[in-house]
């Protein structure tokens, strides 16, 4: 009897361990994302990786420059080393301050405002932001930067950034 209760307990442990304890990361491929703007790497920078398919398969990943312009990446779930495979949009934003409320400007209307945004680097919301690097690379829609992240591929890639 206490031999039948003592394998019932083992096999009990031993289930837990190989299957109760399994982590749920998302699988990632490492990658090397490095930002220059004119020449110049680019530090303080937030790089995004935003899914193509808005289906629920893939997440978005995202990283901050270094000196060096290097953005570690990592998608949330995942064990914080690159992004899921697939392809991306890749936007990239540098703001002096993100939530800032100095200097905003007041328009008089929605069209006034939508003019100032066209003919300058900021974007319009709660707060005015001002932009440090092109506009365009900041949206997911605008951004003309696109990667294929594959495993087993070499996934490095460098974006010198235009105005």
């Amino acid at each position: 009897m206490k031999i039948k209760i003592f394998s019932t307990l083992f096999f009990i442990v031993v289930s837990l361990l190989l299957f109760g304890c399994k982590q749920n990361t998302i699988p990632t491929v490492p990658i090397e994302i490095v930002i220059t703007y004119k020449g110049e790497k680019v530090e303080g920078a937030l790089v995004t990786l935003n899914p193509v398919i808005k289906d629920g398969t893939q997440r978005a990943a995202t990283g901050m420059t270094d000196i060096n312009g290097h953005a570690a990446i990592s998608t949330p779930g995942g064990n914080n080393n690159g992004s899921m495979e697939g392809d991306f949009k890749v936007t990239v934003m540098k703001t002096p301050s993100i939530g800032g409320t100095e200097n905003i400007p007041e328009y008089a209307t929605y069209e006034e405002a939508v003019a100032d945004q066209s003919t300058t680097n900021k974007t319009m919301g709660s707060e005015n932001i001002e932009h440090l690097l092109p506009i365009k690379y900041a949206s997911e829609n605008m951004t003309d930067i696109m990667i294929s992240v594959k495993k087993g591929n070499k996934n490095n890639w460098t974006f010198d950034l235009k105005d």
